[in-house]
C-alpha cells in the first residue's frame, strides 16, 4: 500500500515537472519526465492514468518534431530569400551592364582608351566575367571580393603563419574551415564531403570554435553526452575522436591534426589551419585600428573583407547547440556593427548605392537594427527618393513592433520628422 502511494506521489510530481518543462517549450525534458511518469503509473496500478500519460508522451514527441520541422522551414525560407536577393542583384547588374553598352558610343572608355565593341546580340552575349572586366567601377565603389576556395587555399599556409608566427611550417598541409554559414572543411582546396560519424564532426566543430585552446575530455563529455555515465561518455568520446581522425586520415594519412595530451584535445599547431571566423575577427580588429588612426581608406578595405567573410550565422547548421550560442551572438553583433559602419563610410564618401546595399544586408540579418534603417532613410533622401525614406521609417516601426513590441527610438523619429517635413 505504501509503495503504491509513493508511486502515485511520484507520478504527480513527474507530471508537474513535465508541465513546467512543456510550458517552457522544453519538449525533450518534458517528454522524458512523462516517460518516467508512465513507468511510475504502471507500477502504481492505475491503468487509466497510465493510458493518458502514454498519449501525452506521444503528443510531446510530436510537438518536438513540429518544432524541428518549423526550424527547417524557417531555414528554407531564409535560404530562398537570400537566393532571391542574389538573383535580383544579378538582374540589376545585368541591366546596368546593358545600359553601359547602350551609352558607350556617347563617351570614351575610362583612362582614355577606346570604347569596347558591343557584344553580339542574343542570349549568348551575356558573359558576366568578360563584361565585368570591361566595365569601369563608379567612383567610391571599390569591390571587396572574397576569393574562391581554391584561390584561398593557396594562401592558407601563409595566412596561418602570419596569424601564428613560428607554428605553421612552409609546405605544411592546410585545413580551411568555414563556420560562418554552413560548416565546410577544405583540405588543400578539396572539400571534405564524407565524415565517418556525426559525433566526430560535432567534436571537430567544437574544437574549431575553441581553436588555440586545449579542450578537456570532461568538457567534451559534458557537452555532447550530458546524460550518460562517465564510462559511457568516455567510450563515446573515444569513438568520436577515432571517427574524426579516420575522416581526416582519408585525405592526409601522414599528419595528425587532432592531438591529445594530459586528458585534453587540441589542433596540431604545427599544421596550417585557417578559420573564417578568426579571419573575420582579425580584419575587424585591423579596421578599428585603422579607423582609430584616421586611415579611413584602409579601414574601409578591412571592413569590406570582414563583411564579405560573414556568409551566415556562426555554426548555422547547429542552431540548437547551446555551446555555440554566445559566440554566435557575439559574431552576429560584430558583423552588424562592421557592416553598418562601412555603410556610413560609403555614404560619407558620396556612394549611397553601396551604402544601401550594405544596409539591406544588415536588415536581412536583423530586421530591427535601427542604425541600418536610419542609414537607409538618409541614403534614399540623398538620392532624391523621399518617398522611399518615409517608407523605410514605417518598415522600421513595423519590424520593431511585431518582433519586440518596441517603437523606434527618438533619434529615428526625429530623422523621420525632418524628412517628412522637408520640401
Amino acid at each position: 500500500m505504501e509503495d503504491r502511494e509513493s508511486q502515485t506521489s511520484r507520478v504527480e510530481f513527474l507530471c508537474y515537472s513535465a508541465t513546467r518543462f512543456l510550458k517552457a517549450g522544453d519538449y525533450r525534458h518534458g517528454a522524458e519526465a512523462l516517460r518516467q511518469a508512465l513507468v511510475a503509473s504502471e507500477r502504481s496500478g492505475t491503468p487509466d492514468c497510465a493510458c493518458l500519460i502514454e498519449i501525452a508522451c506521444d503528443i510531446a514527441s510530436a510537438c518536438r518534431l513540429c518544432r524541428h520541422e518549423a526550424h527547417w522551414h524557417r531555414r528554407a525560407h531564409d535560404l530562398a530569400s537570400a537566393r532571391e536577393g542574389e538573383l535580383l542583384a544579378e538582374l540589376l547588374d545585368l541591366l546596368q551592364i546593358a545600359e553601359w553598352h547602350l551609352d558607350a558610343p556617347r563617351r570614351t572608355y575610362a583612362l582614355g582608351h577606346a570604347a569596347p565593341a558591343p557584344l553580339a546580340p542574343g542570349p549568348a552575349s551575356y558573359r558576366p566575367a568578360q563584361v565585368r572586366e570591361a566595365r569601369p567601377e563608379p567612383p567610391g565603389m571599390d569591390t571587396y571580393r572574397v576569393q574562391s576556395a581554391p584561390e584561398r587555399c593557396a594562401l592558407t599556409v601563409s595566412r596561418a603563419a602570419a596569424c601564428n608566427p613560428g607554428t605553421a611550417r612552409a609546405g605544411a598541409p592546410a585545413l580551411e574551415v568555414y563556420c560562418l554559414g554552413s560548416f565546410r572543411v577544405f583540405h588543400n582546396g578539396v572539400l571534405i564531403e564524407e565524415w565517418s560519424g556525426l559525433k566526430g564532426l560535432a567534436v571537430l566543430k567544437y574544437l574549431v570554435a575553441h581553436h588555440g585552446r586545449k579542450v578537456s575530455r570532461e568538457t567534451l563529455m559534458d557537452v555532447f553526452w550530458p546524460e550518460a555515465d562517465a564510462v559511457a561518455a568516455r567510450r563515446n568520446l573515444h569513438q568520436a575522436i577515432y571517427s574524426l581522425r579516420k575522416s581526416l586520415r582519408e585525405h592526409d594519412g601522414n599528419h595528425r591534426y587532432i592531438l591529445s595530451h594530459e586528458n585534453c584535445y587540441e589542433f596540431n599547431s604545427a599544421l596550417a589551419l585557417w578559420v573564417d571566423a578568426e579571419e573575420f575577427e582579425a580584419h575587424l580588429r585591423n579596421a578599428r585600428r585603422c579607423e582609430g588612426a584616421a586611415r579611413l581608406e584602409e579601414a574601409m578595405q578591412e571592413y569590406g573583407v570582414a563583411e564579405s567573410l560573414y556568409q551566415g550565422r556562426f555554426m548555422e547548421d547547429d542552431l540548437y547547440a547551446d555551446w555555440a550560442e554566445s559566440q554566435r551572438q557575439y559574431l552576429e553583433q560584430a558583423y552588424l556593427e562592421a557592416a553598418s559602419r562601412l555603410s556610413t563610410l560609403y555614404f560619407e564618401r558620396g556612394a549611397p548605392t553601396a551604402a544601401v546595399t550594405l544596409c539591406q544586408k544588415v536588415l536581412n540579418v536583423d530586421p530591427c537594427y535601427e542604425n541600418a534603417h536610419r542609414q537607409l532613410m538618409q541614403c534614399y533622401l540623398a538620392q532624391g527618393q523621399r518617398y522611399l525614406a518615409v517608407r523605410q521609417f514605417h518598415l522600421c516601426d513595423g519590424a520593431l513592433r511585431s518582433r519586440s513590441g518596441l517603437t523606434p527610438s527618438q533619434e529615428t523619429v526625429a530623422l523621420y520628422r525632418r524628412i517628412a517635413h522637408s520640401s
